[in-house]
């Protein structure tokens, strides 16, 4: 199974070609039940958001949590800071580069 929030055109193309009757399912977002989720955001500048992302972590109650970065270089760096603060962490670089919306 593969799931995405985005998929550009080529990597669709990808899953298609690894995939035998492959069905693409979309939902609606009035339709979505995403009982217990909790988003959280805050303004930082860039000096402070390490430092405060460790002391919401600390303070927050949670089972799991992604984080959404913007380059490989940052999801490694965030990676390696979790499990230097021994939060276990997993890394997931993606394949293609995703769309730019200007």
């Amino acid at each position: 199974m593969m799931y995405s929030a985005t998929i550009s055109p080529k990597a669709r193309e990808l899953c298609r070609k690894f995939s035998k009757k492959a069905e693409e399912i979309f939902v609606n977002d009035k339709n979505r039940t995403l009982h217990g989720l909790q988003q959280h955001y805050v303004e930082l500048e860039e000096k402070d958001k390490i430092r405060k992302l460790n002391d919401l972590l600390d303070a927050i109650d949670f089972n799991q949590v992604v984080f959404f970065v913007k380059t490989k270089q940052r999801a490694d760096a965030l990676d390696k800071m979790l499990r230097h603060c021994f939060f276990p962490s997993i890394c997931i670089h993606q394949i293609f580069q995703q769309k730019k919306n200007d």
